[in-house]
């Protein structure tokens, strides 16, 4: 289970400082990046696409920025074709099993990592997996306000 948070835009967002993912002393700060799409203008010519883009970084120790690194979707994918293209002029029989590594690796990926679900007119909207550190990172930026299924800034 995921704990949402709503954070105000122009509030610099506090961290506890240690990993995210195992809790342990952290040496890094991971890149989160947020585009959401707010509106879509047609004209006769040409189209706007207006968007509003956020950028957060999350610490994690050295390990879990690896991780980090590996297993987002993006990556998973191009990996699992190159290994599939490889793999399909070695003849292994057990070939289409690489096909399941991004979503084995997505599923990790969220429900370990930060996710950043939509960035606002007014806030950013992410969530954390549920423990110790979901609790703190509230109480940290006084996330005690329940709007809808958010635990929002005031």
């Amino acid at each position: 289970m995921r704990i949402h948070f709503g954070i105000k835009h122009g509030r610099d967002i506090i961290w506890p400082e240690r990993c995210l993912w195992c809790g342990g002393p952290f040496e890094k700060r991971q890149k989160y990046k947020k585009k959401s799409l707010y509106d879509f203008e047609y004209r006769i010519i040409w189209f706007n696409i207006l968007s509003r883009v956020q950028t957060i970084y999350c610490p994690l120790c050295r390990k879990h920025n690896i991780m980090a690194h590996l297993l987002r979707p993006s990556r998973l994918l191009w990996v699992s074709i190159i290994l599939f293209i490889i793999l399909l002029d070695i003849h292994v029989p057990w070939l289409y099993l690489v096909l399941l590594l991004p979503i084995a690796g997505y599923f990790y990926y969220q429900k370990h990592g930060l996710i950043i679900h939509t960035v606002g007119e007014n806030y950013l909207e992410l969530s954390l997996p549920d423990g110790k550190y979901a609790e703190e990172f509230g109480i940290l930026n006084s996330c005690d306000t329940i709007k809808g299924h958010l635990l929002a800034q005031d």
